[in-house]
């Protein structure tokens, strides 16, 4: 920053093009004029130093902040505000008049960092906070939210951080890196971009939603809430996906992608995924699907594990699951279900299924094989596929799949998509059920 600060320091402050003391905003039942005072942004421009704004009460930006001198930096606070008791004037206006900051114009910087604070902050127009690379820093004090879903954040290439002590709603930000933490939920309405920097939403209490999508470049991206739901992460970084309350999301790109919950895991993807560890709660589905990519473990032990498992690849634009090198782990209870347009490798390593749906697709050019596995043995699938006919060179389940798993039995589907062919050389299955379906009989 410049040497030279600019500090302001009424009740309630305003920022207005019509600067000086504004009669129209000065609550008339305080009889104290003076406790409102604006400034007008010509001022402010027209500051050598950094400008530092502070309201014990309410501070209100109506009309754009432009601060040009390079690295001239902005802050603007709001102190918790304590209504005096009557027989003080001031004690009859606090009903109307609220302890918060509110952005109602554009704020702009020339590589400037920007720091608001205030017991609640509030986007009351569409407008913007951009500085050409400085920082940009929003905070709570107390439980107090951030409702800015009309406010867009640019930081150029400076870090963004959010820590509400409520809730976070912001437009679009764009910054190196983004943070924001908050004890309640984060919904962040625009696009997040960052320059190849970390993207680190976490909610401690409730949902962590991007609608709009997050662009890291190769930047990590961290969400973790109660759920965690939104647009397409595209990042060639790490994606760690954490919701108690389940996982929903377009990952693309990603070289890692973890995703924990104690309910369902849904990842979609149009390039390649690859899994260090997928992880749906005990009774819940975990589903991952790409329509152009293959479905690849990556690390030691890459896993992908839930009551019913699902991992789908498109005919035609689709890859392969697994790897020849390197098997995806799959650990299920009940319902497996796959369909590779490519070649595949999977190792099953729980106690289940019960339930194994094949779907193969032709190959879109050439061919393509691959091998089912059961950890310890007892299920070996091994098939092949041309642009017209998959082969099934050997199906050999000698156990399981002769129990009913939460009151679903048994069944083996293998069978071709896309009008393709099926052969099979040589098929081994169980002899089915060896339990009844009915756990008890009652006799009149």
């Amino acid at each position: 920053g410049k040497l030279g600060t600019l500090l302001l320091d009424p009740l309630d402050l305003f920022v207005d093009a019509q600067g000086g003391l504004n009669p129209a905003i000065v609550n008339e039942s305080t009889d104290f004029p003076r406790n409102a005072a604006t400034v007008s942004p010509a001022t402010l421009a027209s500051v050598v130093g950094n400008v530092t704004l502070l309201a014990s009460r309410y501070l209100r930006i109506s009309s754009p902040i432009a601060l040009p001198t390079a690295g001239q930096s902005l802050a603007a606070t709001v102190e918790t505000y304590t209504a005096p008791a009557s027989p003080d004037p001031l004690s009859l206006s606090t009903g109307t008049i609220f302890n918060e900051l509110e952005i109602g114009a554009n704020i702009t910087t020339n590589g400037g960092a920007v720091s608001l604070t205030a017991p609640t902050i509030q986007g009351v127009a569409a407008s913007t906070i951009a500085t050409a690379g400085g920082a940009i820093n929003l905070s709570t004090t107390g439980t107090g939210s951030i409702q800015a879903s009309l406010v867009a954040l640019n930081a150029g290439s400076g870090a963004i951080t959010a820590t509400p002590g409520g809730s976070l709603q912001l437009g679009a930000v764009t910054g190196g890196s983004f943070s924001a933490t908050a004890p309640s939920s984060i919904s962040i309405a625009g696009a997040i971009t960052t320059s190849g920097g970390a993207v680190s939403l976490t909610s401690s209490g409730s949902s962590v939603s991007t609608s709009s999508g997050i662009v890291a470049g190769g930047g990590a991206v961290s969400l973790s809430g109660s759920s965690v739901s939104g647009g397409i992460i595209d990042t060639t970084g790490a994606v760690t996906l954490n919701g108690a309350f389940g996982v929903s999301a377009t990952v693309n790109n990603s070289s890692s992608l973890t995703a924990t919950s104690g309910s369902s895991v849904s990842i979609n993807s149009t390039t390649d995924l690859n899994v260090a560890n997928v992880t749906a709660g005990t009774s819940s589905s975990a589903q991952l699907s790409t329509s152009t990519g293959s479905i690849r473990g990556t690390g030691a032990t890459p896993l992908v594990k839930g009551f019913d498992v699902s991992l789908l690849t498109t005919a035609g634009t689709g890859g392969g699951i697994g790897t020849a090198a390197s098997a995806l782990n799959v650990d299920v209870q009940r319902n497996f279900t796959f369909r590779p347009n490519g070649d595949f490798n999977i190792l099953l390593t729980g106690s289940g299924p019960n339930q194994l749906n094949a779907q193969f697709t032709p190959a879109s050019t050439g061919t393509y094989s691959g091998t089912l596995a059961k950890q310890g043995g007892g299920l070996t699938l091994n098939a092949s596929a041309d642009t017209t006919t998959v082969t099934l060179s050997s199906v050999n389940i000698t156990s399981g799949f002769d129990q009913p798993v939460s009151f679903s039995n048994p069944s083996i589907q293998i069978q071709t998509t896309n009008s393709a062919n099926l052969v099979a050389s040589a098929v081994t299955v169980p002899t089915g059920d060896t339990q009844p379906t009915v756990s008890g009989v009652h006799n009149e």
